[in-house]
């Protein structure tokens, strides 16, 4: 009876087992790096501050990455450009422009591009390969990235949270970039 037991045990964890874990270098991104300029509908909450407009995107052939993040209204409040890497600042408002704060955005953007950037990253992914959840760091530096409402591959919704920092970032994809822009 023992030897059932123990060989039921035995199956049952090698069926559940890591075989059927995605590698590392096989998950995908989490925003588009597809040509052309992605467009979508930021929301940064910083204790009591909120920040809201629209975040642009752009991976070019020599994979340099580039974030802006305008207002509704056209105003830029950030124009950053580079590689996971390193960045350089094309243009920054003056509210914004602290380093620890623009390194903090490049890397929480970088990840959403690269998901392998980071050594020590655990995922929880789902059964096609996309990340539902993304955590990454310790202390104040921790990141918790969750992502859901899967469509044509890449989340509809992606929130980025820095729990010590009280530091959130969500992203959305609109149905209807073109119903978005004001005319």
């Amino acid at each position: 009876m023992r030897i059932i037991a123990l060989a039921v045990l035995v199956v049952f964890f090698t069926t559940c087992g890591t075989a059927g874990k995605i590698p590392r270098e096989n998950v995908r991104p989490l925003l588009d790096t597809s040509e052309g300029v992605k467009m979508y509908d930021f929301h940064l909450s910083y204790g009591k501050n909120d920040v809201e407009g629209w975040l642009l995107v752009n991976k070019d052939d020599m994979k340099n990455q580039r974030f802006v993040l305008t207002s509704h209204i056209g105003m830029s409040f950030f124009d950053l450009e580079g590689t996971p890497n390193e960045y350089r600042i094309l243009y920054v408002v003056d509210f914004l422009d602290r380093k620890r704060a623009l390194d903090l955005l490049w890397n929480d953007f970088s990840i959403l591009f690269s998901t392998q950037i980071f050594k020590k990253t655990d995922f929880k992914i789902n059964e096609n390969g996309n990340i539902l959840m993304l955590v990454t760091g310790h202390g104040p530096l921790k990141t918790v990235i969750t992502a859901k409402d899967y469509k044509e591959g890449f989340p509809k919704t992606i929130k980025i949270d820095h729990p010590r920092l009280r530091l959130t970032v969500l992203i959305n994809k609109p149905d209807n970039v073109e119903g978005s822009l004001l005319y």
